[in-house]
């Protein structure tokens, strides 16, 4: 083989055709080394025309582009001292031929094929939209960069990742541990990150470019860690458990405590003796409150805007331990908004009625126009025509007086 390969060397390694021996593998490997079709060669040199006429047995080529068909020049070849044909002559001169049709072809067939897992998995099942987060990563192209048995891995890890959402009040390491295996897995900069955000902002239908990561997570129950969603609580007495001392300690000085989605994480309940609980949107609220009453106050939990996680999971335990919850907002659209994720058959409306709205505007002369929307209380279907037809924006500092009044003495649930 050396010998042959010295001989084609010897033979046709002149520079003179290059170009022709260049081209002619160009055109081979894009037509998956089948010997056919013609090759185009632009300002040659005399000294390549005259080296490859006289490779073609051609006395005199005529001026202009060269065109030469594969098979002459195959025939040509195999005419020739090693009888190799131009399969052979190429693959001596510069090494093996590479069939690139068919190569990209199974390049494409395999990138196809990682998405095989995504066929009947049950996130698609619980989270139909993820169809176009699929869609979205085909055409982003990042798990076709990948190997191919890493980029299935990851694929089906996000997928089992989003398959368990929503979850009940946990951090995010807590769990990717529980369905990855590392509690690392879902940190900020890892390869498995940026493709579950994405699939939480669908199931969230939030833009993922204008969200921030947190309140992605938290739309599903998730908090990126267990110590920085926090929830806020004034005078609130559980009858047991391992928190109680520190909300006692801190009601009994009237003082507002956060309380971290980590202290609440091993609880199934809180036991406050079926108090009535309210909850309100703003920490303006809760310090003025804690400024009037102290310690006098009844149990007041802010939820600081959109419920953190820490929020949402004590609220639930509040339920489950038999309090009487009920919620005020700001009555604007991002507060009905709020409003109808809280207040359900656990959560009464309080002072959040269309009487109400309507009460606090004829004593608030100065107020925020508000923007016309959609948005409609669930609870109150008046209270949304009331708003539209006012179009005042009242915030809860504007009602202050009332809300600090019904938390100084004992009122109905439904305020």
């Amino acid at each position: 083989m050396t010998d042959t390969g010295g001989l084609v060397r010897e033979l046709y390694g002149d520079e003179a055709l290059r170009p022709l021996f260049d081209a002619a593998r160009h055109r081979l490997e894009e037509r998956d080394l089948a010997v056919g079709g013609i090759v185009t060669l632009r300002d040659s040199s005399e000294r390549e025309r005259l080296a490859i006429g006289r490779l073609l047995g051609a006395d005199r080529l005529h001026e202009g582009d060269l065109r030469v068909r594969l098979m002459d020049l195959d025939d040509a070849l195999r005419r020739q001292a090693t009888g190799l044909g131009l399969l052979e002559v190429i693959s001596a001169l510069s090494g093996p031929l590479a069939a690139r049709r068919a190569e990209r072809n199974r390049t494409r067939a395999l990138r196809a094929s990682i998405f095989d897992v995504a066929t009947g998995h049950p996130a698609l099942v619980h989270h139909p939209i993820l169809v176009e987060w699929l869609a979205w990563l085909r055409a982003r192209g990042t798990l076709s960069r990948l190997d191919a048995d890493l980029a299935e891995s990851l694929l089906k890890q996000a997928l089992d990742v989003l398959a368990a959402l929503p979850v009940e009040g946990i951090s995010l390491p807590v769990l990717a541990g529980r369905v990855t295996g590392s509690t690392h897995a879902l940190d900020r900069g890892s390869v498995l990150a940026p493709l579950v955000d994405r699939g939480v902002a669908a199931i969230a239908g939030a833009d993922p470019t204008k969200a921030s990561r947190r309140d992605l997570w938290a739309c599903c129950g998730v908090s990126l860690d267990a110590i920085s969603s926090t929830v806020t609580v004034l005078n609130l007495r559980p009858a047991a458990g391992p928190i109680r001392p520190i909300l006692t300690s801190a009601a009994d000085i009237g003082e507002p405590l956060p309380v971290t989605l980590r202290m609440l994480r091993d609880l199934e309940s809180l036991d406050v003796g079926g108090a009535t609980v309210s909850l309100c949107e703003n920490r303006s609220v809760i310090e003025a409150v804690a400024d009037e009453l102290g310690a006098q106050s009844t149990p007041l939990v802010c939820l600081s805007g959109e419920p953190t996680v820490a929020g949402r999971q004590l609220v639930r335990l509040l339920i489950a331990g038999g309090a009487q919850l009920r919620y005020h907002g700001d009555f604007d659209f991002e507060g009905i908004a709020i409003g109808n994720g809280v207040i359900g058959p656990d959560v009464a409306p309080w002072r959040f009625r269309a009487s109400d709205y309507l009460a606090a505007v004829a004593a608030t002369p100065v107020h925020d126009d508000l923007k016309v929307a959609t948005t409609k209380a669930h609870w109150d279907p008046g209270l949304t025509e009331a708003m539209r037809t006012e179009c005042a924006r009242i915030y809860e500092e504007h009602v202050l007086a009332d809300l600090i009044a019904d938390l100084g003495v004992s009122r109905s649930t439904d305020g």
